[in-house]
């Protein structure tokens, strides 16, 4: 498939800041997406205004090579969205010499365009099979995916699904849960279909759920469904885990979970106290081999 300009900018992006790294590996191979979507989501939110009028000013300082640097920024960005502090671990984070100069021309490609959230979504999940210098090949990493069951939902798939699953349109809106949700791709869908009904975009946020193995794509998603509702708050209900090792709503807890189990009473005990969720909109990994004591 051919890649739109916002993509082939993102990939020539990420390309760039590969030959600034002597000897890429897979850390920073993750670090690289990780700030070529960031970089993303900053220029979307600075094109839309009434997200913040600060915001887009030490962007296109910093673009010009007079502004804050760019972890400041992420800091800046993760603040206004009230990101919780478990997912700010990526403002922190050094970046190698030479990686600001590529993203700066990203950034400034895409300043003042309208950039569709589910778009970077889909960006990210390209990137996941884009070979970062030569730390992996496309052999190697299409079975590091496949071995975690990490398959992403394409626009197409998403659009049949909710044209098949009976998605209630009214207040007050179900409890809805997306368990491996990737970059919200699903969610993002829900909560489009819910603002064409004339649903406030905080009530919509509010009813949606989310859980992924990928700390990062879970991190993105909460970015995406924050531009995606016009800069409302995103509720922290969104957990980074497997959603199938740990114990459900009345399962006892075991002394010891294994390490990226999720606890579903702990991650989201209002919903337990409501009776659970009423709603499962779902693409779940497949072609992942489970072995039977983990079934």
């Amino acid at each position: 498939r051919r890649a739109c300009p916002f993509q082939s900018a993102v990939f020539s992006c990420h390309d760039a800041m590969a030959v600034c790294v002597d000897n890429p590996d897979a850390q920073l191979a993750a670090r690289a997406r990780t700030l070529v979507c960031d970089v993303a989501c900053l220029a979307a939110a600075a094109a839309r205004t009434d997200v913040d009028a600060k915001l887009a000013m030490d962007l296109r300082a910093w673009m010009r090579g007079d502004g804050p640097a760019l972890s400041e920024l992420l800091a800046e960005w993760a603040e206004i969205r009230r990101e919780p502090m478990r997912f700010r671990h990526a403002c922190a984070q050094t970046m190698p010499d030479g990686w600001d100069r590529p993203l700066a021309t990203l950034a400034t490609f895409l300043a003042d365009r309208f950039i569709d959230p589910c778009t970077i979504g889909d960006t990210y999940q390209h990137l996941l099979q884009r070979p970062f210098g030569q730390s992996a090949g496309p052999c190697s990493l299409r079975e590091a995916r496949k071995k975690q069951g990490s398959f992403f939902t394409p626009m197409r798939a998403v659009d049949l699904l909710l044209r098949e699953v009976p998605l209630p349109r009214q207040a007050p809106l179900p409890m809805l849960c997306d368990p491996a949700m990737g970059c919200g791709t699903l969610l993002m869908a829900a909560l489009r279909a819910w603002s064409a009904e004339g649903i406030a975009a905080g009530d919509a946020v509010a009813a949606l759920h989310g859980i992924d193995r990928d700390a990062e794509a879970v991190r993105l998603a909460r970015a995406l469904l924050f531009l995606e509702a016009d800069g409302v708050p995103v509720p922290d209900q969104f957990h980074v885990g497997d959603a199938l090792t740990g114990p459900a709503w009345n399962d006892a807890v075991p002394a010891r979970l294994p390490a990226d189990a999720l606890d579903w009473p702990a991650a989201f005990p209002g919903v337990k106290a409501g009776g659970g969720f009423d709603l499962i909109l779902s693409n779940p990994p497949y072609d992942c081999l489970l072995y039977t004591s983990r079934r």
